[in-house]
């Protein structure tokens, strides 16, 4: 199984990559946004990313919503120490940063079994619900 794993700090990636690499996992890392945006669409396949929120150039957010957006259908977990509302409904699974690297290994292993989650519609606003076109 293949991630594309996107975090800035050093020590937490390399422990982060070390556990997934002894999970069975074969993990490409992205030490930025823009290098995992890059990466993402480098052509190669993979069958998870895995996004941390806060990192420099591009936010995992904003990866997530770019991804959505293209109407990509790959599995992305946001792996972060702050989860808001809209990550949650975008996201497949959001996981707390909480140190348990084993459970990090496992839960993965349980998402991607699970595939992925129905992405709600996006909501209208005000001037596409009046005029059917943003303003």
């Amino acid at each position: 199984m293949k991630i594309l794993y996107a975090e800035d700090d050093a020590e937490i990636r390399h422990l982060t990559v070390e556990t997934l690499t002894r999970g069975g996992f074969n993990v490409v890392i992205a030490r930025d946004g823009n290098e995992a945006w890059e990466k993402y669409l480098g052509g190669e396949e993979y069958d998870l990313i895995l996004l941390n929120n806060y990192m420099p150039e591009k936010t995992g957010m904003q990866i997530l919503e770019e991804i959505r957006e293209r109407g990509d259908n790959i599995l992305v977990v946001m792996l972060t120490s702050l989860i808001f509302p809209e990550m949650q409904t975008l996201a497949d699974a959001c996981i707390e940063k909480n140190w348990n690297f084993e459970k990090l290994t496992r839960d993965l292993k349980s998402i991607i079994a699970k595939g992925r989650k129905p992405i709600p519609p996006k909501k209208k606003t005000f001037w596409e619900k009046i005029f059917g076109k943003k303003k």
